[in-house]
């Protein structure tokens, strides 16, 4: 597993207190179930995340201390994801890139970097994620579900 992904996943575990995530394997073409407070995708982001491990490595989905469960990798995969939109893919990355964006919503990624803030930069990936960000969040906004 690289060094960002362990970055990613130690990060999480931080902000989430380690002792409170218990580890349900979540491989490639296998569905996890998830409460109704998890975010969306994500029981899809698994197999999209895979991408940034080694064969034969699995990513845990992580149960959260409200009980939520998430996708670890996510902002691995979602960096990784980030580079390949820079270096001019689009279509499947901007379906993966958006499909993250509840999970770092979840985890609070959008709380101490605001979307306007990833909108605003010069880096085309990062404003896409903002982009996406944005209209995730006024849309949950409009319907009264947001949770964080």
């Amino acid at each position: 597993m690289g060094a960002s992904v362990r970055g990613a996943i130690a990060s999480l575990k931080s902000r989430c207190g380690a002792s409170s995530l218990r580890g349900a394997q979540s491989a490639p073409g296998r569905k996890t179930v998830v409460s109704a407070s998890s975010p969306e995708n994500t029981d899809r982001l698994g197999a999209i995340n895979h991408k940034i491990v080694a064969d034969g490595e699995s990513l845990p989905v992580v149960r959260l201390q409200d009980g939520s469960a998430v996708q670890t990798g996510t902002v691995a995969a979602m960096l990784h994801n980030v580079e390949r939109y820079n270096r001019g893919e689009r279509g499947q990355i901007e379906d993966e890139l958006r499909l993250a964006v509840p999970t770092l919503v979840k985890v609070g990624l959008f709380a101490l970097f605001p979307p306007q803030d990833w909108i605003a930069s010069d880096n085309p990936g990062r404003s896409f994620v903002g982009r996406a960000a944005a209209q995730y969040l006024a849309e949950k906004t409009a319907e009264g579900r947001l949770s964080q």
